[in-house]
């Protein structure tokens, strides 16, 4: 569903979508693979070409408190 939603609103605008999460270190491992679903594997591309004219961009900007994440929290499963 939020891959949908982020199609429509970057479709209707034409515009990279930007998407700030703040507090990443009290994210639970559902949101958090619906955020790496989004960013890795969610296709965006409005034609068959593999060049980026036709697709989507997104921006993601992630926040957390200095020192609340360890290397054994999940988020770190999404950048590593």
């Amino acid at each position: 569903l939020l891959c949908q939603f982020v199609e429509v609103i970057s479709s209707s605008s034409g515009a990279p979508v930007t998407l700030f999460l703040d507090d990443l270190q009290w994210a639970d491992s559902a949101s958090i693979a619906a955020v790496n679903q989004l960013l890795f594997t969610a296709d965006f591309s409005t034609s068959s070409s593999s060049s980026l004219k036709g697709r989507k961009q997104i921006f993601f900007y992630g926040c957390c408190r200095e020192g609340a994440i360890d290397k054994k929290h999940p988020v770190w499963k999404v950048f590593l």
